[in-house]
Formats: C-alpha cells, structure tokens, sequence
C-alpha cells in the first residue's frame, strides 16, 4: 500500500518542476517589458471547527461501543471454565493428600456449587471411604456392593467396597437428611442427580484406585433415605478425557430455580440408568452388603 501512496501526483501547485530537455540561452528582459507579478500565496483557510468536532464525537462513539464489548467479553469468560480452552479437565484440581482428603475436598467444593433458593447449600456433602452403614454408635464398614438388576441369582454383579468411594446427600435440619427447605421436586432431584455425577466424575479423575463410587440421595419429609446412585468409572471414561463442562453444562453456582429444563434432560440421560433402590444386607461371614435393585416405578 506504501507503495502505491508514492505514485499518487502531489496537489497543483506543489509538483516538483519538470527537468528542461536541454539548456536554452535566456533572453534579458528588456526595460519596456514589466516584471512578472509576484506570486502572493494566500493565508491557509480556518479549519472548518464543526466539521472536526463531528469527526471526534463519531470517533469517541466507535471507541465507547469497543471498550464496551471488550468490558463484556471480559466479564463472560471471567465467570467461564476456562478447562474447554485450556484442554484441562476443570479448573479445579484436587489438592495433594491422602485418598480420604481429597474425598473431603472433592465433597466441599461440588457442595458450594448447588444452592436452594434461600442461597443456602442444597445438601451436605459427606464422604465415607470406604462405603459404610451408620449406625447410633459408630459406622460399619461395608465389604461388597452388590448389583442385582433382577431376582435371578444368575443376574447378580458383586463388587469390592475396597475400590469404592461413597458420599451421603444430606439435608440440615432434619435426623433423616431430608432436605428441610422446599418441597421435593423432579427438578430438585435432577439437580441433586447432577451434584452427585459431578462428584463421581471428580473421584474418579483426582482419587487413585477408585473404581465406583455410590451417592445416597436425601429422602422425602418423613422417610429414610431408599434411593442411591451407583456410577462405574468404566461407563464414563470418554468423560474423564475430555473437560468436565462438555458434561455438564452450565457454571456454578447453580440454584433450584434456575436449573433450565434442557439441562435437566441432559442430567436424565446420563444418570437415570445409574438410579437404584438401596438396602443393607448380611453376608454369610457376617460383613455388611450394600444391595442396589431398579427402583420402582
């Protein structure tokens, strides 16, 4: 472009004269004739001031519209996880440990993440590893999951708790962890469904040896918890590869009343099959079993 500029003619008046073709003898003026009249350059006009003044106002207006955007952009992507762009899981990472500590901080960092209405943490977080039973003295340890999907004996699938990670769901203010503020709802369920894949997802990425991890859901007003999610990390290893917000969408925190119904869909696909009814069972050697059935209907 610089170059072009060059080729442009400068304005009348400012042309460098052209070099003569050969040196010609000049005659002597003569007294009869008059000089030339001298060239009187005039004064350069005032600028036009409005037509200025225009061209600031136009230009202050384009610089406030990209300050503006740029204000925008910056607020989105700062309340962004940035994993997508960075190829990271998430931006969260769990902190050096023992297993059980990271259980701790995996639990306390997805549980800010779900509030009721009120603002309050939708449930407590409570990790045990391995799974075990509560009791009114102290926790019984559990020794096998066991997955029967019919009654057939044949049907049955036994896995070792040793490998097992397990977070109760529990709501304050109540003995049976129901949630005390609101009522039960499908949306409140699918929410509660979403914390409980978040933290599977986050112990099997960040907690070693953990094949399965158990979540027991809080109860209705009244009942005793009965329903518990069982999550293999075998199902979901093309989600352990690729960062956690193309799993879940959406950012925390995330309330009740503004949990939008397409990600509630989303959260159905990916862990209704994982829902069971829960009971607590005695093996022949005397350990504790934790025995997963399809809910009912």
């Amino acid at each position: 472009m610089a170059e072009d500029l060059t080729r442009v003619p400068p304005p009348d008046g400012l042309a460098e004269p052209a070099e003569p073709a050969e040196s010609q003898p000049v005659p002597a003026a003569t007294a009869s004739e008059e000089p030339a009249p001298l060239l009187v350059s005039r004064p350069n006009r005032p600028p036009n001031r409005e037509l200025y003044a225009s061209r600031f106002r136009i230009a202050y207006a384009l610089l406030a519209v990209l300050l503006g955007a740029a204000i925008g952009a910056f607020i989105v992507l700062a309340g962004r996880d940035d994993s997508a762009a960075t190829g990271t899981f998430s931006g969260w990472t769990a902190p050096d440990g023992s297993d059980f500590a990271r259980t701790q901080a995996i639990a306390s960092h997805v549980g800010k993440q779900y509030r009721l209405p009120s603002g309050a943490e939708l449930v407590a977080v409570i990790p045990r590893l391995p799974p075990a039973i509560q009791t009114s003295n102290e926790p019984v340890g559990i020794s096998h999951i066991v997955y029967a999907p019919t009654d057939s004996p044949e049907d049955l699938s036994v896995y070792s708790a040793d490998s097992s990670a397990e977070y109760f769901l529990c709501g304050v203010g109540s003995r049976s962890c129901a949630i005390g503020e609101g009522t039960a709802s499908v949306k409140r369920a699918r929410l509660l469904h979403r914390e409980s894949l978040e933290l599977a997802l986050y112990t099997f990425k960040y907690v070693d040896g953990i094949d399965s991890v158990v979540t027991v859901q809080p109860p209705r007003t009244g009942q005793n918890p009965s329903l518990a999610l069982f999550f293999r990390k075998d199902d979901f290893n093309d989600a352990l590869d690729r960062p956690l917000s193309q799993t879940l969408e959406g950012n925390g925190p995330l309330n009740v009343t503004e949990f939008p119904p397409v990600q509630q869909a989303a959260v159905a696909r990916l862990v209704t099959p994982h829902l069971f009814k829960f009971s607590y069972e005695q093996a022949p050697d005397g350990s504790a079993l934790l025995v997963l059935q399809p809910p009912s209907a």
